[in-house]
């Protein structure tokens, strides 16, 4: 891929299409991406509004899952804690029931790479090390999980700020047909729209922080919520318990107000770390 052939895939939605394009029309193409993005922004009023716009244009890159984590008060020893935190993924059912539910994802190596440094890390840095065996048995075990999960190529950044009060990163799967190298290709020739993009969402989260009220939830909430911890599916509590899909949503909606939490993983979490089950 030469600097004046750049192949730019963009989604619909966003108004550009595939295109061969010169530097200085690959300059006016992320002017436009960037733009189109924060119009999208400032017409919405909830984070899973935000969180699918800016899937939507990290996929145009070809960058199709993200976990997106934001610690308020962070410090190393209480990472493990979710409260003050926000938690976003697209990884998947699977990967978020055995990979974040079970907290292996703390023993991520790039992950913990973003605990003390700024910007980005290819996943390739992971890989080296592993064959090197130059990772702890608890990294291996989480660098083996994931890519059982498909987790096989993408980067990780950490989001730059002078202040101790917070940390955000997000760590992105490249497409399952694309390779390390892509992805390390892809990052190196779109670096200042790719940053533009996860800095801009980043700083939109703080306007939705949510209070927990301290409210306990129902024993019939908290049965749904060990069954999601085990690995279960929306689905098959429905059909373990005999009850409608939309029951078990609403009531995980319910809980998600009365803990402050974004989404239904960040709820379970939240729920056990208070003790609630």
């Amino acid at each position: 891929m030469t600097n004046t052939e750049r192949l730019r895939y963009q989604r619909a939605n966003l108004q550009l299409r595939p295109q061969i394009v010169t530097d200085t029309q690959d300059q006016d193409i992320g002017y436009m991406l960037i733009n189109r993005f924060i119009q999208k922004l400032t017409q919405s009023n909830d984070v899973a509004t935000n969180w699918a716009i800016l899937l939507d244009a990290l996929a145009s890159f070809g960058f199709d899952r993200v976990l997106y984590g934001k610690k308020l008060n962070f410090s190393p020893e209480t990472l493990h804690n979710h409260s003050g935190s926000v938690l976003l993924s697209s990884y998947g059912e699977k990967l978020d029931q055995e990979f974040l539910l079970s907290r292996l994802y703390l023993h991520s190596p790039t992950l913990q790479w973003a605990m003390y440094n700024y910007g980005c890390i290819s996943w390739g840095e992971t890989k080296r090390r592993a064959d090197a065996g130059k990772l702890t048995p608890e990294q291996m075990d989480a660098y083996e999980k994931g890519r059982q999960c498909g987790l096989n190529a993408g980067v990780t950044y950490s989001v730059p700020t002078h202040t101790r009060r917070y940390r955000s990163a997000f760590g992105m799967a490249f497409r399952a047909d694309g390779t390390q190298e892509d992805a390390d290709e892809t990052w190196k020739n779109n670096e200042s729209d790719l940053t533009a993009l996860l800095c801009i969402f980043d700083l939109t989260i703080a306007q939705f922080e949510n209070i927990p009220s301290g409210q306990k939830l129902d024993t019939r909430t908290i049965h749904f919520m060990k069954l999601i911890a085990e690995g279960r599916t929306v689905s098959e509590i429905s059909e373990i318990e005999g009850c409608h899909h939309r029951t078990i949503d609403q009531r995980m909606a319910n809980a998600r107000d009365i803990l402050g939490a974004n989404n239904t993983l960040h709820a379970v979490l939240l729920a056990k770390e208070q003790g609630q089950f």
